[in-house]
Formats: C-alpha cells, sequence, structure tokens
C-alpha cells in the first residue's frame, strides 16, 4: 500500500478495531462458510448406490449423512452430490447445500481427515465469540492437516488482541516456545504461522524468553519477512519492557532501512493499540525520530494524531514548509484539525497561507474530523 494511501486510511480512522495486528486471515472460516450455506453435513459415499457417469464424465453419487452441521428435518438420511468416477471420496466428506432449502444444490463433496471430523464435530458446540472460543481452535493451530491448521489460524487472524490476551493461563508457555522454535527452524513454515506464535508468545513468555527472541531479531542473515519480524519485535517489547522499547527507539533514530523502520513501526503500533504495557508519551515519543524527513513523516503522522501526541506541532510546521511536502500537507492539516492545543488554530491559518489547496483537500475529504478534548 502507498504511505498516502495507507496514511489517509489510518487518519480517517482514529481508533482502530481490527483483528490481530501481525495476522492477516488467509480466507473466509468454516464456520463462516456453513454459516452462509442453505445446509452443511458429514457424509459417507454409497458406493453401491452409484449411477452411471454423464456424458460430460460426472456422476451422480449418492452420500449417507452421519451429521448434520446445520439443516433441519427436511435433510433426509441422503443426498445427492456430483463426483468424478475417476476419483470417488474414500472417506467422510463435507457437503455445503446452497439455494432453496425445499430443492437444495449440494456442492463438490470435500474429503475430511479423521482430525477434520473431530474438528467439525466440536465447532458447533465452541462458543460464538472471545478468549472461550478461541480456546477451542487453540491445538487445531497445529494439527497435521492443514485445512484444519488455516481454519484454526484464521480464527486468530479474526480475533481483536484483547481475546487473544484473554486466553491467559489457557496459553501453554512451552507449547507455544517448542512450535515457535520449530517453525523457525522449517523454511517451509508460512510467515503467518511463525507471526500467530510470536504474539502468543508475548501473552504467555517469560521475561528469559527476551534472550531468544533478541538472538532472532539480531541475526542479519535471515529473511525479516518470513520469520514475521515485526511481531517478533512487538513480542521482544512486551517481554524485555523498557529495554525494548529503548531498542526499537534506537532502530527508529539511526537505521535508513526502511524495512526495518516499517516493520519498528509496526511493533510500535501494535503496543499502543493493543497492550497496555507501556505509556502512550513513551511509544508516542518513540516516533519522533521519524520526523526527520517527508518520506518517513508520511507513515507516523496519524499515529501521531491517533496517540494524541500534540507536541510536534512545529517540527510539522518545519515540514509542511519544505518544496517537497505536497504529499503529507493533508495529514499536517488534519493533525492540526484535531488538535486541542490552543495554537492549532494559528498552524492551521499558516498552513491555508502556505498551500490553501491542501487544506480544502483535508475539509473534503475529512469533513467530519473535530478537535479532541484535551486530556
Amino acid at each position: 500500500m502507498r504511505p498516502l494511501l495507507a496514511c489517509l486510511i489510518l487518519l480517517a480512522i482514529p481508533r482502530l478495531a481490527l483483528g490481530c495486528l501481525f495476522c492477516e486471515a488467509l480466507a473466509s472460516t468454516l464456520s463462516d462458510d456453513i454459516r452462509e450455506s442453505a445446509a452443511c453435513v458429514i457424509a459417507q459415499w454409497d458406493r453401491d448406490a452409484a449411477s452411471p457417469a454423464s456424458e460430460i464424465g460426472m456422476q451422480l453419487a449418492k452420500f449417507q449423512v452421519t451429521k448434520v452441521l446445520k439443516g433441519d428435518d427436511r435433510i433426509g438420511p441422503r443426498v445427492e452430490a456430483y463426483i468424478l468416477p475417476e476419483e470417488p471420496p474414500t472417506g467422510p466428506v463435507l457437503l455445503f447445500a446452497f439455494g432453496e432449502a425445499e430443492a437444495p444444490q449440494w456442492s463438490a463433496p470435500l474429503p475430511l481427515a479423521p482430525v477434520s471430523v473431530k474438528y467439525l464435530n466440536g465447532l458447533q458446540s465452541a462458543p460464538a465469540a472471545g478468549s472461550d472460543r478461541l480456546a477451542y481452535f487453540l491445538p487445531f493451530l497445529v494439527a497435521e492437516d492443514r485445512h484444519v491448521a488455516d481454519d484454526a489460524y484464521n480464527e486468530f487472524a479474526r480475533a481483536p488482541f484483547a481475546d487473544i490476551d484473554g486466553l491467559g493461563d489457557r496459553l501453554d508457555r512451552q507449547w507455544v516456545l517448542e512450535n515457535l522454535q520449530s517453525y523457525l527452524k522449517d523454511d517451509t513454515t508460512p510467515p503467518h504461522r511463525i507471526r500467530l506464535m510470536w504474539t502468543l508468545l508475548s501473552v504467555c513468555g517469560e521475561p528469559e524468553d527476551a534472550a531468544l527472541v533478541q538472538r532472532v531479531i539480531d541475526d542479519k542473515t535471515i529473511d525479516r519477512n518470513a520469520i514475521g519480524w515485526d511481531a517478533a519485535m512487538g513480542c521482544y517489547m512486551s517481554l524485555a519492557g523498557p529495554t525494548g522499547l529503548e531498542q526499537v527507539n534506537q532502530l527508529l533514530s539511526s537505521s535508513d532501512d526502511e524495512q526495518t523502520l516499517f516493520m519498528a513501526l509496526n511493533a510500535i503500533r501494535f503496543h499502543a493499540v493493543e497492550t497496555k504495557r507501556f505509556d502512550q508519551t513513551e511509544l508516542a515519543a518513540a516516533l519522533h525520530p521519524l520526523l526527520r524527513n517527508v518520506r518517513l513523516a508520511a507513515y507516523v503522522i496519524p499515529d501521531l494524531a491517533r496517540m494524541e501526541d500534540w507536541t510536534v506541532g512545529p517540527r510539522l510546521m518545519e515540514l509542511y514548509a519544505q518544496p517537497d511536502s505536497g504529499p503529507i500537507r493533508i495529514h499536517i492539516v488534519n493533525y492540526f484539525r484535531t488538535s486541542p492545543r490552543p495554537d492549532a488554530a494559528q498552524a492551521l491559518a499558516t498552513c491555508r497561507e502556505l498551500d490553501p489547496t491542501a487544506v480544502r483537500r483535508a475539509e473534503l475529504l475529512f469533513g467530519n474530523l473535530r478537535p479532541r478534548k484535551d486530556q
């Protein structure tokens, strides 16, 4: 995402209400798919009731229903769905029905491993939301069946961090550490799985685990995207406390590598939005070095406004006056529009004198912005 667009979105949403910041959902969950279907069943192919293949090579097969996950008594003991004769199902399958309940159209059968059947059977009784719901999915994160593991991951990715944090003692620290280290040694582990494990460790880890995390984040030979370096840094801050924040502060002050800076910024955002481990004033101060030039300032002005850090006004006015500051002038204007400081009105007037178009654009794009109450 381009910095300008990213900042527009962030500034338009003063309080983010998203899922886990470090975890991105890969797809809809099975719970979503079941909810959106007309009916859903676990069934077994009835080999003895097979019909001949059609002219296009499809076979209308009959399935014996073994469990109704969604539906009413209109679902009989058998349902029909098309299969490829050369690839008949050999075990339990999942079938979704769409269309009218009186005449449903059943989907192609999805083969189920034994763990998948166990997972689906328990899904019906899983709590609707919150930490108790995540507790059901937790052991399935490392299921051998990829579809089950991915679905459990998606449940975590869509959950707010407060729900993950609420798992508390239900998170086995040793289990998290063992799986995290196994993932880090396996080059085929998808980055999203590692990022979630860092997030879990940030909840259940002990200060002594900070040494392990530091070895990873200090390793210059690794692919930072592959191991979720920003999530690792956020975890390190959780475990190391002020020492972790100081290390991020040093990176933001001294590094010129844009990937490093953006990932360190994500670690700050994680704690600014999700946790209560650091004072907002300290987190905001860590972002001040990124105001050293226009390119980097584009990333943090919305964050500073959201964190209600109104101390950087003079520096923003210096940036606004620079000839190359066009891409960030709207964000500077909006910073002053939301600031409760008495000098904000004068700063806005100066902005209007220097570039009235930027002020007008900000007013049109974000017409509902108002000064926040001074704390």
